[in-house]
């Protein structure tokens, strides 16, 4: 039976967690600052409260999250009894990487989550915030518990690391007035500040050096893309945790949209790391079994490197709105074409014309805004080039039927064009019950070949010429 899935106050957050005495927390694969610090505020809140909460997360934590005490007493796999299961900063339940399951299986759970994730828990705090560390810190207020400088700190780590340090453009007049409070409880900013965005080794400068040098770009300068390697992380002694935050250098770029990060883990398994500016990287990365957030998101493909690389498409970075002449091979429908060009432009699109499976010529596909052009484009005048044997007729009609009658006396050429002049001019046709013509919503050569009756009504043509 599946549980309905309620969007909840703060308030109503905070009543729940206290009711509880064993809760678990659970931040989201790849973890980052927000995703920890607002789990380990939420943590040491509960603690405050009397409720004994644990901390989970798949991924192993970075160098620079463990510099904060508390994070070390992160476990990886939940397998133990709670009365409830909380997702911090997950867009998704496929965020929990392998605690899904364990996840999805359980009946108490509540998400709390910034950006406008999915409903995905029985309890859905959701918040346009500029990080979930602020939903957090409100629903401390409505728990009624006190906040100290460990608290604020762990708050404080979210806060500054989502915005960039007050630099990204979701940073609003709420996130300041977030960070004086937390001031004024005595957050450890300056830890934060050097920990996150100025401290780092010789070694990470030099990996850093050596990926930007070789960034891509595509999309006419819309998209960059940067590549790790596990030789690259060899070659300087580093692990996994020093790529965290180095697709900033792809999206930092002005005339970027979105910034990608390969990063390999294992043979063959890279971890793929998507920002935007104004382009939704969530979409792409749900391709791939992935997600997050609108401009924050990420997902796992295995292959080989370059063709990790073809697979992160963002064709949409074009803002194509406009038409696609496509060359259709015989054998496929209109519609196989136009799921292709949707895909490939990730836009709506639709073709200005049908042309049978057993057709091959040029397409029109409309994309985008061009879409809106159908009903000045379509019943306009067309020009069709048709190849004919004679001597047979098949019960299709075209050359995938069954041969229904063969006849040796074949016309000559000067035969054929008298003949072809008694089909010009206005003409009311019955079309072929295997034609493309829809029926109901199905294609007349779908039923007919089904074996259905087709009745199709006459309609009047227009041919203006045929030419032999």
């Amino acid at each position: 039976m599946k549980l309905a899935k309620t969007a909840i106050t703060t308030k109503q957050a905070a009543e729940l967690l206290k009711g509880k005495k064993r809760v678990a927390i659970f931040s989201h694969i790849n973890p980052d600052g927000d995703t920890v610090g607002a789990s380990v505020a939420l943590k040491l809140m509960l603690n405050k409260a009397g409720v004994h909460a644990d901390l989970y997360c798949e991924s192993d934590m970075n160098a620079k999250l463990l510099c904060f005490g508390e994070v070390a007493s992160y476990r990886k796999i939940c397998s133990d009894r709670y009365d409830l299961l909380v997702a911090v900063d997950c867009g998704d339940i496929f965020r929990l990487g392998e605690n899904s399951g364990y996840y999805a299986s359980f009946a108490e759970t509540m998400t709390i989550d910034h950006h406008g994730g999915e409903f995905f828990s029985k309890y859905n705090c959701l918040k346009e915030y500029s990080s979930t560390c602020q939903i957090v810190y409100e629903i401390s207020r409505d728990m009624d518990v006190k906040l100290d400088g460990q608290i604020a700190t762990y708050l404080y780590m979210g806060l500054c690391t989502d915005t960039g340090n007050f630099a990204h453009n979701n940073t609003d007049s709420a996130s300041f007035y977030f960070a004086g409070d937390l001031f004024g409880y005595n957050a450890d900013i300056e830890k934060v500040y050097k920990t996150f965005f100025r401290d780092i080794t010789y070694a990470e400068t030099m990996l850093r050096a050596k990926v930007v040098a070789r960034m891509r770009s595509y999309y006419d300068g819309k998209m960059y893309l940067i590549y790790i390697t596990q030789d690259d992380l060899a070659e300087f002694g580093l692990d996994h945790s020093v790529t965290t935050g180095i697709v900033g250098y792809a999206i930092d770029i002005d005339t970027a949209r979105a910034g990608v990060c390969i990063t390999e883990f294992a043979p063959n398994t890279y971890k793929v790391s998507m920002r935007g500016k104004d382009f939704n990287v969530r979409e792409v990365c749900k391709e791939f079994g992935g997600g997050g957030h609108v401009l924050a998101s990420g997902c796992r493909i295995d292959g080989f490197l370059e063709d990790v690389i073809e697979k992160c498409p963002c064709g949409r970075l074009y803002d194509m709105n406009g038409f696609v002449n496509v060359l259709k091979p015989v054998g496929a429908t209109a519609s196989d074409i136009v799921v292709c060009v949707k895909h490939i432009f990730r836009e709506k699109a639709g073709h200005l014309g049908t042309l049978d499976p057993g057709a091959s010529g040029v397409l029109p596909i409309a994309v985008g805004q061009a879409t809106k052009l159908f009903d000045f484009l379509t019943n306009k005048t067309k020009y069709y080039r048709a190849f004919f044997t004679f001597g047979k007729t098949t019960d299709t009609l075209d050359s995938y039927g069954t041969v229904t009658e063969t006849n040796g006396t074949l016309p000559n050429a000067d035969d054929v064009s008298v003949a072809l002049k008694h089909f010009c001019g206005q003409l009311n046709q019955v079309p072929p019950v295997f034609s493309a013509k829809s029926v109901n919503g199905v294609r007349a050569y779908k039923l007919a070949r089904s074996g259905a009756q087709v009745e199709l009504k006459p309609r009047t043509v227009t041919v203006y010429g045929i030419d032999l």
